[in-house]
Formats: structure tokens, sequence, C-alpha cells
């Protein structure tokens, strides 16, 4: 089976020793039968985009625990001498969108990269294909799965910027699960240590775990946060895809609770 993508971004990265990277979001029929975890091949059409449902990579053995960055470097990929091809795997966008999140490394790039730039914006929009530079304001410095969560790049077919988890599906559930169990932390309804104890008993917990911050700040953070997503009716869940409009109002909120956690560090008690 073969899918036509209709509406797709994808951004293109030149790594060391001529190798390519890929992360994007693609939209069309039938990605629902894609498994997560397992690759597939992607390549052009002309100038249309095109995935074959005919598994060619393994789930990779880490992939319950992992970011995709870990994924992209990791040696289980299959190199195509195609041109115009890639091996991907995909992961959904959560947040209500109906499309997928793909990722890919391979040593011949998909497109043709811009001479002289490190990374190449691919759009394909119902069998034409628009290729351009990546603002570097948004991708300098940043890894290809952080460019999912900061830069903006990629849309869906009505012309939303989306901001995207890069976390896997497994992973994403067990963050969840950590971010309720620090939350708890934080309210000191528990303790480190039964926190602590808590993450070790699950191996995906625990590596994930190592990367949550539970510095007094950083709980206080939280604890503001939770208040005033609440008190304005915006649900925050990190491991989801953002629109703009949800973006910028979390952006807005998550700076009122980092002011709110400082200014608590700061206060004195009057004697």
């Amino acid at each position: 089976m073969i899918t036509t993508i209709k509406h797709a971004d994808i951004l293109q990265r030149t790594v060391a020793r001529g190798q390519h990277g890929f992360v994007g979001v693609i939209f069309g029929p039938d990605l629902d039968k894609l498994e997560e975890g397992p690759g597939y091949l992607m390549r052009l059409d002309g100038e249309s985009l095109i995935i074959n449902h005919t598994k060619v990579l393994d789930r990779p053995s880490s992939y319950d625990e992992a970011d995709i960055g870990y994924i992209l470097t990791s040696p289980e990929w299959r190199s195509t001498s195609m041109p115009g091809a890639t091996t991907i795997r995909t992961m959904p966008m959560g947040g209500g969108q109906n499309g997928l999140i793909v990722y890919g490394a391979n040593m011949q790039p998909l497109v043709d990269p811009i001479p002289g730039k490190e990374d190449t914006l691919a759009r394909f929009r119902n069998g034409q294909m628009i290729v351009e530079k990546a603002d570097p304001s948004v991708t300098l410095g940043s890894a290809l799965s952080q460019t999912l969560r900061e830069s903006g790049l990629f849309t869906n077919p009505v012309g939303q910027r989306l901001y995207l988890p890069a976390l896997t599906s497994p992973a994403r559930a067990t963050m969840r699960e950590i971010h309720g169990m620090t939350i708890k932390l934080a309210r000191a309804e528990i303790t480190d240590d039964e926190f602590q104890t808590w993450a070790h008993a699950d191996k995906s917990r625990y590596s994930l775990s190592r990367a949550s911050h539970n510095e007094k700040g950083y709980l206080q953070y939280l604890l503001n946060l939770d208040a005033l997503s609440s008190k304005s009716g915006i649900s925050i869940d990190l491991t989801q895809c953002m629109t703009e409009e949800v973006h910028e109002k979390f952006q807005k909120i998550s700076r009122k609770a980092f002011d709110k956690a400082q200014e608590t560090k700061h206060d004195t008690p009057t004697l």
C-alpha cells in the first residue's frame, strides 16, 4: 500500500560525513495504518511525497523511554541509495491533530540541499513542492528534535503553526505520570524519597525522571503553572501538539509562573 501525502513540511539537515537527518509533519489519507516505531520508506514521486506502508525497520529497543533526538543518532537506521528517498519513522502529534510527525536519517538527501546551508525546508502542497532555506533564527543551535518543539516551522493544512512533542507516545504517557507525581511532591503530598522509590520501580520512569528537576524553585514554578492554567481555563500538556494560539498562551502563563517562583525564591522573612 502506498499513501500520497497531501500536505507536508520536512526539515532536512546535512550533518557530519554527508549524512542527512529529517523531521517534519505529514497529512494525508490512511496514515492511521502506519504503526508507530517501525520504519518505512518515504520518497519523492515528481513533486509529490509518498510513503510505502511496507515496514523496512524494526521498532528500536529503547523506544518506550526515548526522545526522537536519541533515536535519530542511534545506529538503528537503514540507509537507502535511492535518490529522493529516506527511511523514516512516524508518531502521532496529539492535541487533536490528525497528521503524523515523521523523522529519519539517511546517507542520501530527500531533496537537493540549498548550497552553503545546513538546513533545507521542503513544503509539499497537493502535488507541488517548494524548497526553501530554513529560517536560521529558529533553527540555528537547535537539535532537530528541538525544532519540533520550538521553531514553529511546521504547519497543518489550514495553515496553523504547530509546536510538537519530541517524545515517543509511550514516553509521553510516562512523562504525564512523572508530572503528576512531581506536582504531588511540590504540594508536599509525598516526600522526595517516596518520589525516588516510585521512579526507580519502573525502567521508563527512572530513565525519564532523571531529566526532571526537583529543585525547590522548579517545584514552585510547577505549582504556579498548574494554578494559573486552571484559573485561565487552558489545559497545558507539553506532551501534546500545540497550535500557535495555545503555544502563545502557554508562553505567557509560563512566564508569569516563573516570575512568581522567582519572587517566592527571593522573599525574606520579616523579623
